[in-house]
């Protein structure tokens, strides 16, 4: 077949699975838990995000343009791979995976890291292994968990040592004008804080929310690398089999997350995990290759960090194309194998249900729809979510409807039960404080808000002025 009609079959093949998924969950996105707003500010240095992803997301029409970046890996291997029936099937699929499609109709780093991971590949074929590292290496600009393949490398002999070399070419500007800003190496600089969140099940099971806010208040002058390290000694053998737990649910459909929950988001095409789960038997086929390090690599940070659907895309067409390698006799048991892990792993981290209509919630809040927030609300309950969030969320609607003080005073305190120490719960009790004219308790409100998180200072500094008055 010819490869210009194939590419375009391919391209309206992705364009359409991205489009159902975005018109199915377009209200979800304008959460900064769900699609990335600050990547939207202007950068400077020190960065504390991906420092590739600003660029991106400050493009015109950057949805759109990550939509197409997330179709690369597919047309890369449609494009540069031999021109075989297998070549233009893996093509074909991989412009269908549905967590990659996810991931491309977001403004997050994990659609460009895994275009880079397929480039990495393609040209690891054509025996460019010097370009090939530095390709890796601006992955490793959107995803710094990339960096776990870099020791790795020197296993496959003098070709990669050279994509080493090359990889630390690309990455060693940008660390080094990040940390003369002041700043941590600003691929890696959320490394620490995901290692601590992967160290124990109730960070975990912790929603993105206020709960988990308060959480990152406790012992604020402690950096999370240490305290994810006095976890792990603490604990070392019961840290070795979360991990192994952890390791075991990157290979689960749909896939863990914290953010938002992806089974819920793919419902439309939920069919589509097959392919998810033909992709991911590519683990059976192991062996000494860029691909199967970078497999590697991926389970690896499943097993220090947490997996999360949105990660392992990255390492997904290193998955797909072993897979597409590997001998039907192997490929159904791999698959079998996928599937029982996705259907009988107890993994004790799964988001709560119902998260994503809570995220939705909140856009609606902030929208002012508090008609449509409190409906929402009253659906996540039915779905079973639980928590502060939740309270704190509809306080807020409530207050701003004008209702009984008694009964959003109430809602408060439910949510301070669940977090007690959330600097946001108490931001919002000082504002309707405010508002209902209870001045002093407001007052007391905002400087425990303040205390808990000194950011809010300007915010509440109506309320915090008063005292001189």
């Amino acid at each position: 077949m010819n490869r210009l009609p194939a590419a375009l079959l391919v391209v309206l093949a992705g364009v359409t699975v991205r489009m159902v998924l975005y018109r199915s969950n377009e209200a979800l996105f304008a959460h900064p838990q769900v699609d990335e707003q600050e990547y939207l500010e202007p950068p400077a240095p020190p960065f504390e995000r991906p420092p590739a992803t600003y660029f991106v997301a400050g493009l015109p029409y950057s949805r759109a343009v990550v939509s197409l970046i997330s179709l690369l890996p597919s047309l890369f291997f449609l494009l540069a791979l031999p021109r075989t029936r297998k070549n233009l099937v893996l093509a074909g699929l991989m412009a269908t995976e549905p967590t990659l499609a996810l991931s491309g109709i977001q403004l997050l780093p994990e659609a460009p890291a895994a275009a880079l991971t397929a480039l990495c590949l393609v040209l690891v074929h054509h025996c460019r292994h010097r370009m090939a590292g530095f390709v890796l290496g601006a992955a490793a600009l959107f995803r710094g968990e990339l960096l776990i393949l870099l020791p790795l490398l020197p296993i496959l002999g003098r070709r990669g040592r050279t994509m080493l070399l090359f990889a630390l070419a690309a990455v060693a500007p940008v660390v080094a004008v990040n940390m003369a800003s002041g700043g941590p190496p600003s691929v890696a600089s959320t490394g620490g804080l995901n290692l601590w969140i992967g160290s124990d099940w109730s960070l975990l099971k912790t929603p993105p929310g206020v709960e988990f806010e308060q959480l990152m208040e406790v012992r604020p002058e402690t950096p999370f690398a240490e305290r994810a390290f006095s976890v792990i000694g603490e604990d070392p053998a019961g840290w070795a089999f979360r991990g192994f737990l952890k390791a075991l649910a990157f290979f689960t459909l749909p896939g863990p997350g914290r953010n938002i929950d992806s089974g819920e988001a793919l419902r439309p095409l939920i069919v589509l995990l097959g392919v998810t789960a033909l992709f991911l038997a590519g683990m059976a086929g192991i062996r000494r290759d860029p691909a199967s390090l970078l497999m590697v690599a991926g389970v690896l940070s499943a097993f220090l960090f947490f997996p999360s659907v949105r990660y392992r895309v990255v390492f997904l067409p290193a998955f797909a194309l072993t897979a597409a390698c590997l001998p039907w006799k192997r490929l159904i048991p791999a698959v079998s194998a996928v599937l029982a892990l996705s259907l009988f792993l107890q993994y004790p981290a799964h988001v709560r249900p119902g998260l994503n209509t809570v995220l939705t919630a909140q856009n609606a809040l902030r929208e002012n729809n508090t008609t449509r927030c409190l409906a929402l609300l009253s659906e996540a309950e039915r779905q079973g979510f639980e928590g502060a969030d939740i309270h704190n969320i509809r306080a807020s609607a409530m207050a701003i409807e004008g209702r009984e003080f008694r009964e959003v005073l109430l809602e408060f305190g439910r949510a301070m039960e669940a977090a007690p120490r959330s600097p946001t719960v108490w931001r919002n009790m000082a504002v309707f404080l405010w508002n209902y004219g209870r001045t002093q308790h407001a007052i007391e409100a905002a400087q425990t808000a303040m205390r808990l998180n000194p950011v809010l200072e300007a915010e509440l500094s109506e309320i915090l002025d008063s005292r001189t008055e």
